[in-house]
């Protein structure tokens, strides 16, 4: 099963953001999705690519939703709120630009661009977390593999007509050989794994460090205005429900890459509940080899030295107040 085709229309969507952001490398990364290791070996395992796609859409419903109340929030508070003459975005305007019609084609001219601001930064968001969450289902698709290698080996010879049930009993050379070809595949699978999510790091690092720089700042001086702010107007009300995207966005990410960091680790033990006692020596030493190599877990990072993580997501909301702290004593001093 294609996990684009269970995708439809939302990566549709996501093609929009490839055009101008590593053109060749993105085309590469969705063929890597295309390719036949990153889908379904047998037929119990389409499960893993439909919760993947479950997972994306939800998670594209959930930020839009909130991103197009927020953009609704700034474009239309001024007016909720009775402030005539203010503008979603502040700004210079001339005199005569304040009267009708000209004050209603500025206003009009301020939502387009931040509705169309949003929606590029929509999209390079959700492309990016929906990598995440396909790395993520990948290492459980690859993780049902390794649990279920024997019995797959053994499905297969049943299919043979010269197979005889009374010779897979033990450790069968038949058995083995099929099994050890299907490990083949799936440490190619595991290969092709981490050439993903590093092509992934490779892509994104700097947007990420950017993003999560932007974001730390943005955090603290949003909350620095609010506390500030005697009463409410339209101003703080977008400051609010930009201020709860920003938090959703950093937080899609970090839980996200949490995942995917522990998601690499956890695969091995799938293969310990495997049949690998009933299996020959030749695959038990191949398989010690690829559980030591899962002890050492992958991460996305922001810019090669901030890791995507919670840990992350804690720290910057910690620097944020931190910085708060600090310009609140600044402010009580001066």
């Amino acid at each position: 099963m294609d996990i684009l085709e269970k995708m439809d229309i939302w990566w549709e969507m996501y093609l929009l953001a490839i055009s101008g952001l590593h053109n060749h490398m993105m085309r590469q990364m969705f063929d890597v999705l295309d390719s036949k290791l990153f889908n379904t070996k047998i037929d119990s395992q389409k499960k893993y690519i439909t919760a993947t796609a479950s997972t994306v859409r939800k998670n594209t419903n959930i930020f839009v939703t909130v991103t197009t109340l927020s953009l609704i929030n700034y474009v239309v508070s001024p007016i909720l709120l009775g402030a005539r003459g203010t503008l979603p975005f502040p700004g210079y305007v001339p005199t005569a630009a304040k009267s009708t019609p000209y004050f209603q084609i500025i206003y009009a001219c301020q939502a387009i661009v931040v509705c169309c601001g949003a929606t590029l930064n929509i999209t390079i968001d959700l492309l990016i977390t929906s990598f995440m969450v396909i790395v993520c289902g990948q290492y459980d698709l690859l993780g049902d593999s390794f649990t279920n290698m024997y019995e797959i080996a053994i499905d297969k010879l049943k299919k043979d007509p010269n197979f005889n049930t009374a010779v897979v009993t033990g450790l069968d050379e038949k058995v083995d050989s099929h099994v050890y070809q299907d490990l083949i595949v799936n440490v190619k699978h595991h290969l092709q794994i981490m050439d993903f999510v590093a092509e992934i790091d490779r892509a994104f690092k700097w947007s990420l460090f950017a993003q999560f720089s932007c974001s730390s700042l943005v955090l603290c001086l949003n909350i620095y205005y609010l506390s500030t702010m005697k009463e409410m107007n339209s101003q703080a009300s977008a400051v609010v429900s930009f201020t709860i995207v920003v938090l959703i966005q950093l937080f899609l990410y970090c839980w996200y890459g949490n995942k995917v960091y522990f998601k690499s680790m956890d695969f091995t033990d799938d293969i310990y509940m495997s049949n690998w006692q009933k299996c020959g020596a030749k695959i038990r030493k191949a398989l010690c080899i690829i559980i030591n190599r899962g002890q050492k877990p992958i991460s996305i990072t922001a810019g090669n030295f901030i890791p995507v993580r919670l840990e992350t997501f804690i720290s910057i909301v910690k620097t944020a107040y931190s910085a708060l702290t600090l310009l609140q004593n600044m402010d009580v001093q001066l």
